[in-house]
């Protein structure tokens, strides 16, 4: 019961997810984002999210 709770406060709701997407190529494109934090967070992204 408490793991649930726990999952359910991690989603977030998908328009927030693109906007995080959104800023991190931003970033990217400036430089500001380093290639093994890209790879992590490509991986976490679910499949439907792939740029």
């Amino acid at each position: 019961m408490y793991m649930q709770q726990q999952t359910e406060t991690l989603l977030v709701p998908k328009e927030r997810l693109q906007e995080s997407v959104e800023n991190l190529l931003k970033q990217k494109h400036q430089g500001n984002v380093d290639n093994f934090a890209w790879s992590m967070f490509e991986i976490m992204l679910p499949q439907s999210h792939r740029l």
